[in-house]
């Protein structure tokens, strides 16, 4: 299983490397924490062409998220990002969230298994529809 201190070596790889064509980054239930978020949103801010993020199943937080936002809004590559079961998050995320589907063009939002509610789940749809459109999934629950 990959820890943090892991993931930060592997994203500082893909940051060196340029040559590689990453285009999607799945990091599911491993052993990570908020301190890979930062420098794996530097790697998407510096790395245009990832569309797909998930790191569902780890120990990440709201403060994580709080990190990780900031880099990834206003990305146009990304096209679905996934923290499913990341229990940890809570609806203090809810705006951060918000503002990605906002000021980016994401199309999947996974979010089952997080303490986001139905009603925020509704708002996030309804504001992505009335700004862009480009929304075209977003999970809650097991499918």
């Amino acid at each position: 299983m990959l820890t943090s201190k892991g993931a930060k070596i592997l994203f500082a790889f893909f940051k060196a490397n340029k040559s590689l064509k990453i285009s999607s980054i799945s990091l599911h239930r491993n052993k990570l924490d908020d301190d890979c978020l930062k420098p794996l949103g530097e790697l998407l801010e510096y790395n245009q062409k990832i569309e797909v993020v998930y790191v569902g199943g780890n120990k990440i937080t709201d403060k994580g998220i709080e990190l990780f936002i900031p880099y990834i809004s206003g990305n146009s590559a990304l096209k679905s990002f996934g923290i499913s079961y990341c229990n940890k998050i809570t609806k203090a995320s809810f705006h951060l969230l918000l503002g990605l589907v906002k000021n980016s063009n994401v199309e999947k939002v996974h979010l089952d298994g997080t303490q986001i509610d139905e009603k925020q789940f509704v708002v996030i749809l309804t504001v992505n529809e009335i700004v862009n459109g480009s929304l075209s999934k977003i999970s809650m629950g097991d499918w």
